[in-house]
């Protein structure tokens, strides 16, 4: 009797339960995620960097190598690279691209090895042992005077890009070995106001150093907006006259473009070279604004007279 009861109280509230969810429900609505979409890359949109945090020896950089006209960006290299290398725990010089870096130490690891087998079948009456701790000693001597080049290299990279040579020194006066190229600069463009910038940041290295269309390419005394914009413009113009000319008269007429830009380029760039060396424009500027001597100098835009008079590069 017990069992019939406990069997019939479970069938009441099963059914009851049953009664008051719907058979067939509908699944919850999970609301899906906003994807917010991607924004352009081209060099009118990517956002420079402060000039208060540009530092060019974090950017591209030149190879000190007599014979090299390279830039290197010292980020790429990787974190080993200036570490100690086998055989003979020698490392990379730096302010070298990696093609002469690499060069240059496999130069003295050959020397290393010509030197071991010079004491090794020089040896005499010497054990094996004492010619390896004469070999360690000879092996001591080229690591010291590697690192004395590698931070006397160190100190002409920055001569030249910083334009003084150790670390903490105040910019004063530059040295003669100083490149002002390596300086952000001010836009070159009539009514431009924006941050100063370099070519040779790592952000826009590529996009001055690549060739476009024809053989075209980016102004370097143009900053990365108006030199986009100067590109689009002239490679528009170079189509449509594509179009109209014969093939040999348009060939004429884009080498003369390109040696007109050539001529252009040489011009501001004197100009830019100009506020660079006389107003001190350095990397310790602030809100595009340095004081000297109790004076505000503007380094936005412009910078100089001689750059708000008739600035129209093309």
């Amino acid at each position: 009797l017990i069992d019939s009861l406990l069997l019939l109280f479970l069938f009441y509230r099963l059914n009851h339960t049953l009664n008051r969810t719907p058979r067939h429900s509908n699944p919850p609505i999970i609301p899906k995620p906003i994807l917010k979409s991607k924004s352009s890359t081209t060099p009118s949109t990517i956002p420079q960097p402060t000039i208060t945090s540009y530092n060019p020896l974090e950017n591209f950089t030149p190879c000190l190598h007599p014979s090299c006209t390279t830039h290197s960006l010292p980020t790429h290299l990787g974190p080993t690279f200036h570490l100690p290398q086998p055989p003979y725990n020698l490392t990379r010089k730096p302010a070298l691209c990696p093609h002469h870096a690499s060069q240059d130490l496999k130069y003295a690891n050959a020397d290393c090895k010509q030197e071991w087998e010079k004491m090794r079948q020089g040896a005499g009456r010497k054990t094996m042992g004492e010619v390896a701790r004469d070999f360690d000693a000879y092996l001591g001597i080229v690591r010291r005077i590697r690192d004395e080049e590698a931070r006397a290299l160190e100190r002409r990279l920055r001569e030249r890009v910083l334009g003084v040579g150790n670390r903490g020194q105040g910019h004063g006066e530059r040295g003669k070995a100083y490149d002002w190229k390596y300086t952000p600069r001010p836009c070159t463009r009539k009514g431009c106001k924006r941050e100063l910038y370099s070519p040779f940041d790592a952000h826009f290295y590529d996009f001055y150093c690549r060739s476009q269309e024809f053989g075209i390419r980016a102004m370097e005394t143009l900053c990365p907006h108006c030199a986009w914009a100067d590109v689009s413009r002239l490679l528009d113009d170079a189509e449509c006259k594509r179009q109209e000319m014969e093939a040999s008269e348009w060939e004429g007429w884009i080498e003369h473009v390109k040696m007109d830009r050539q001529q252009q380029k040489h011009f501001w760039e004197k100009a830019q070279e100009r506020v660079v060396r006389e107003k001190g424009v350095g990397f310790n500027i602030t809100e595009g604004k340095r004081k000297k001597n109790g004076e505000k100098i503007e380094i936005q835009g412009k910078g100089v007279d001689t750059m708000r008079e008739v600035c129209v590069v093309m």
